[in-house]
């Protein structure tokens, strides 16, 4: 495989984790009082929102490194069933230095459990060993690939009650570092604006007890990896203790490589989503296999 080809998939990596990330909602009802402070304000907006049956999210992202030249920009929207750990997402990317001739592409995402199906846009897809459209990708497996065991439980699976673990993270915000920034309009609805940092070895404390021991070790191990420790995250809270909107910026080094992340998600609405069906095993090349195959 030529060498702008293979540059082209890893462009796409980045955007693999989105989703994941949008998932990551919780189940359990708020029981706290009425009078909080900043940080149980976040706390409870985050078991408010999780015990919805689902939602609806738009998404945009900027992800990138000197390794593919820059910036992979995109923007998307997505709908989420919680409790079945099942959600799709349809991201409009943009990517970067002499990649960008290729224009605007589409990436379809499905997420069912654990695994997570990607499909690449056509003029990609038809340049790939079979010519699937469709890329399943085993959190467990390529967590142990990237030497982070228990990725499932980082991200949620059938490790845990959850579809996902971010606003687990959210729960586990500390009260030192929390502040009020003001208020005003997401999508038309009116919310509060907060800033924290999240400390990710907090993140299993506040977890499902049968699920705190492999958290704590694929959270353990993501930062001896990467060096990621903490996340500056600001979070948008509407007056009925719902999630609006979440925003990400922080930076990572990944092999030797500097790989900054911008996330922006905003909560639409909230309730029933339908399951979306995975694709036939006919239409499914395992990233495992497709990675050999591009290394050979």
């Amino acid at each position: 495989m030529t060498q702008p080809r293979v540059k082209a998939i890893r462009a796409l990596v980045p955007v693999m984790g989105a989703a994941l990330a949008v998932a990551g909602c919780g189940s359990a009802a708020s029981t706290e009082g009425s009078s909080q402070s900043p940080s149980q304000v976040i706390k409870r907006a985050a078991y408010v929102s999780s015990s919805a049956a689902g939602c609806r999210v738009a998404i945009n992202l900027q992800e990138g490194s000197t390794a593919i030249g820059g910036d992979v920009v995109g923007t998307g929207t997505g709908s989420f069933n919680l409790p079945k750990r099942a959600g799709k997402l349809t991201l409009n990317l943009n990517l970067p230095g002499s990649l960008s001739a290729a224009g605007t592409l589409s990436v379809q995402e499905i997420i069912s459990g654990q695994k997570l199906y990607v499909k690449l846009p056509s003029q990609v897809a038809s340049k790939l060993p079979g010519a699937k459209p469709w890329i399943e990708i085993d959190l467990d497996q390529l967590g142990h690939a990237a030497g982070i065991q228990n990725l499932t439980s980082l991200f949620g699976g059938s490790g845990s009650t959850n579809p996902g673990q971010f606003l687990q993270y959210l729960r586990a915000t500390s009260s030192g570092g929390v502040k009020k920034l003001g208020t005003g309009s997401v999508d038309g609805v009116q919310a509060t604006h907060y800033r924290a940092s999240l400390d990710l070895l907090r993140a299993p404390a506040a977890a499902p007890a049968a699920a705190r021991a492999s958290l704590r070790q694929a959270v353990s191990n993501l930062e001896k990896l990467t060096g990621l420790r903490t996340i500056p995250v600001d979070v948008w809270v509407d007056s009925q203790h719902l999630v609006r909107r979440v925003t990400m910026d922080y930076t990572l080094k990944v092999s030797g490589q500097s790989v900054r992340s911008q996330l922006r998600l905003d909560f639409l609405s909230y309730g029933p989503q339908p399951v979306p069906p995975v694709p036939s095993p006919g239409q499914v090349t395992s990233a495992g296999s497709l990675l050999s195959q591009l290394k050979g």
